[in-house]
């Protein structure tokens, strides 16, 4: 069983990751591109082990503010990140069978933990 974690800055909500332009579709924000930019750096820093098959994924994070946020929109932004930066194959149900998110109150903004099942 191969385990990797990697440090990241918290993730965009899946409310602010795309825009609609009248011509062009549904394009990546601005937002999202300065957060995939600085996270595919800094993952590609850490050189986490690449997965071939089924993985388990494990995201703790730490709220920068005291907003209220809810977990469930700030996983996709980490799975398209991993599967972008080729350390998952994908991230449909036929590689990526469970997805734990978990709020720290103290500690890194994002941590992502992928295990090999």
């Amino acid at each position: 069983m191969t385990t990797s974690t990697v440090k990241l800055p918290f993730p965009v909500s899946v409310n602010n990751l795309f825009l609609n332009i009248k011509g062009r579709g549904r394009i990546r924000s601005p937002r999202y591109r300065a957060w995939a930019k600085e996270a595919g750096w800094m993952m590609a820093a850490q050189r986490p082990a690449k997965f071939d098959g089924t993985v388990t994924v494990t995201i703790d994070l730490c709220a920068p503010d005291k907003r209220r946020r809810d977990a469930d929109n700030l996983g996709k932004a980490i799975l398209d990140l991993l599967t972008d930066q080729g350390v998952i194959v994908a991230d449909d149900s036929r590689y990526v069978r469970e997805v734990r998110t978990r709020w720290n109150d103290a500690g890194d903004p994002c941590l992502v933990t992928i295990q090999s099942i």
